[in-house]
C-alpha cells in the first residue's frame, strides 16, 4: 500500500511541475496589467501622419479608432486631443462613452466626473445632469457630490441672474440609501 501510495504521489507532483512549467512558458500566469501595457505600446505606435494632423482630424482619427473598436488606440488619441483642446466638453464626452460601451465603468465614471466638474465650472449645467446617471452606475458617491456643487451653483446664478429663471434638475437619491 505504501509503495502504491509514493508511486502516485511521484506521478502526481511530475504532473504538477510539467502543468507549472508550461502555463509560465506560454504566459498564462501574466499579469493583466503586464498584457495591457502591451496592447498600450501598440496603441501609441500611431502613424506618421498623426503628428501634423489639425486637432479635427486627430479628433476624426480617435472617432474612427473607436468606430473600429481599436479601444487602446482610441483611447490614446482621445486623450492626446484633451490635452491640445482641453474645453472641448463632447470630446471628454466620447472618451468616457469609449470606457463605458468597453465596459471600463469605473474609467468612464471618472471621465464623465471630471467632465461635469468642468461643465459645471464654466455654467454649462446642460449636459451635467446627463453625466450624473452614468456615473452614478459606477461611483455613487461621486454623483452625490456633483449634484450637490450642481445644485450649488445653480441656486447661485439663480440669484445672480436678473431673471431666475433656472431649473433645478431633480436630486439623485443618496448613495448612503440608495440601495
Amino acid at each position: 500500500m505504501i509503495n502504491k501510495t509514493a508511486k502516485w504521489a511521484i506521478w502526481s507532483a511530475l504532473l504538477i511541475g510539467i502543468a507549472i512549467f508550461v502555463f509560465q512558458q506560454t504566459g498564462w500566469f501574466s499579469s493583466a496589467t503586464a498584457k495591457e501595457n502591451i496592447k498600450i505600446a501598440a496603441a501609441k505606435m500611431l502613424p506618421d501622419s498623426l503628428a501634423g494632423d489639425t486637432a479635427e482630424s486627430t479628433l476624426n482619427n480617435a472617432r474612427e479608432a473607436a468606430a473600429h473598436r481599436n479601444v487602446d488606440r482610441a483611447i490614446l488619441i482621445y486623450k492626446e486631443y484633451i490635452a491640445q483642446s482641453p474645453r472641448d466638453f463632447d470630446a471628454r464626452g466620447e472618451l468616457g462613452n469609449v470606457y463605458y460601451m468597453n465596459g471600463r465603468l469605473l474609467e468612464a465614471a471618472q471621465t464623465y466626473y471630471a467632465t461635469a466638474n468642468l461643465l459645471i465650472d464654466e455654467n454649462q449645467f446642460d449636459g451635467v445632469y446627463d453625466l450624473l446617471h452614468a456615473i452614478d452606475q459606477a461611483r455613487p458617491m461621486m454623483a452625490d457630490e456633483l449634484t450637490e456643487k450642481l445644485h450649488k451653483k445653480m441656486s447661485t446664478q439663480s440669484r445672480v441672474s436678473s431673471g431666475g429663471g433656472a431649473v433645478l434638475p431633480q436630486p439623485l437619491q443618496s448613495a448612503l440609501t440608495r440601495y
